[in-house]
């Protein structure tokens, strides 16, 4: 392709779009969600590193943070929000990529608009704009960037901030290429961090790089004119990248529609498994051997068989799997520290679990077989609760977000259905979720 395809996603980003009523609710919906994983995060210990990281070097400055007191730069606060809303891996996630965009996008976005004093309604097109790059830019490098390790919202999460910030600033076309290079030569997350505090630090440093990006190039850096494409960028990840995947019907067709919200804190290519174990128990409460059926990535991504963290315990199939079946549901609370000690109820379970890497099975989907006392059971969920094909609707965020802001102790209870439509200041809302 002769085409400078970035500039042609910049031309897109930089370009005002009539925005479908179904795609700004959409923008609105992962906004619910956004903080209340967020807020849910909030007092991690990760999180708690970035804040005393930012108060041993002086990172002052008027932004708020949610869940903290802490005021710092919009840098920090883009860093601190986007590692929060990451950190219990209880994120929007768009298939087939796995991509966790709100988590990079939002906290750029609301810094930037309470910095400028901008409403809501000011950030859902950039918002949508970043989230269309990033993905398509995902989209031109899947599967292979998963399969040489690479940690793909770190990768490309920048590159959306930087396009979702370029386009609320008023940059031209010409501004927002360097914007994009510059947050492409920033790239990087390994998927060796998946299960530790580093991968949502990942998700935080993309948040933050994609705003740097984007004053650097307000302020004249200039990179390469073509990073995508003659520059090599998406080569380093696949052998023979799709550039035609970052262009086809771009503006027509939007990527947002296909975001799901997860229903459970953990992977999604885990969550058909945990929908079916809850089915299961109230007929088979102490089975006597369970065989879970799942996509060969789910067992790819959360194979860690005897997870000795929170963090691991999210990337562990057979620990969802048996907490889920335990506990008759997955909270956040299923993954404190008390849950990973040996030889309990969960664990037990695990060792009577068998797992098994189903190709013909998709990401959203598993078999789970129960046998109890010689009785057989199994059960077949195609399409996970929270995904594209069953998802959660506005009634669920709201309760999801509700119960994420009471147990965190932030907000108003009305707060998160007001988000679905009312045009607040970006200031007011965040000044509703920091202490």
């Amino acid at each position: 392709m002769s085409q400078n395809v970035t500039l042609a996603l910049a031309t897109f980003a930089a370009t005002a779009h009539v925005l479908p009523a179904e795609v700004r609710h959409a923008a609105r919906r992962a906004l619910v969600d956004h903080i209340a994983v967020a807020a849910a995060g909030s007092d991690h210990a990760a999180v708690q590193a970035v804040l005393g990281t930012a108060s041993a070097l002086g990172s002052a400055g008027p932004h708020r943070i949610i869940g903290a007191a802490l005021r710092v730069d919009p840098l920090t606060a883009a860093l601190a929000n986007g590692t929060a809303a990451h950190v219990l891996d209880w994120d929007d996630t768009v298939l087939p990529t796995r991509m966790h965009l709100s988590a990079a996008l939002y906290p750029p976005l609301l810094a930037l608009g309470e910095r400028l004093d901008l409403s809501l309604d000011a950030l859902v097109e950039p918002f949508v704009v970043g989230f269309e790059i990033a993905q398509r830019l995902c989209m031109a490098v899947f599967p292979a960037l998963h399969e040489r390790r690479w940690h793909n919202t770190a990768i490309v999460g920048a590159i959306g901030a930087a396009s979702a910030c370029g386009r609320l600033l008023g940059l031209d076309a010409p501004q927002i290429v360097q914007a994009l290079g510059i947050a492409a030569n920033s790239a990087s997350g390994l998927a060796s961090s998946y299960g530790t505090m580093a991968k949502a630090l990942n998700v935080g440093r993309a948040a933050a790089r994609g705003l740097e990006s984007v004053c650097l190039a307000a302020n004249g850096l200039v990179g390469h004119a073509d990073t995508f494409a003659a520059g090599g960028f998406l080569a380093m990840y696949d052998d023979a990248p799709r550039l035609d995947a970052l262009l086809a019907r771009i503006g027509q067709s939007w990527w947002i529609r296909e975001n799901g919200f997860k229903a459970y804190p953990c992977g999604v290519v885990a969550h058909a498994a945990i929908d079916a174990a809850r089915a299961l128990r109230a007929r088979h409460p102490r089975p006597d051997h369970i065989e879970v059926q799942v996509t060969p990535a789910a067992l790819e991504l959360m194979g860690k068989a005897d997870p000795a963290t929170p963090l691991e315990a999210k990337f562990s199939l057979p620990f969802v799997v048996a907490a889920a079946w335990v506990f008759g549901d997955l909270t956040p609370d299923a993954f404190a520290a008390d849950s990973l000690v040996p030889n309990g109820a969960v664990h037990a379970l695990m060792r009577r679990m068998t797992i098994v890497a189903q190709p013909a099975l998709g990401q959203t989907e598993a078999v789970v077989d129960a046998t109890s006392r010689g009785v057989f059971e199994r059960l077949h969920v195609v399409e996970a609760r929270g995904t594209r094909g069953r998802p959660l609707s506005d009634d669920d965020l709201v309760a999801k977000a509700q119960q994420a802001l009471r147990a965190a102790g932030l907000g108003a209870p009305d707060l998160p259905a007001r988000l679905l439509a009312e045009n607040m200041p970006a200031a007011t809302l965040l000044a509703a979720l920091s202490r």
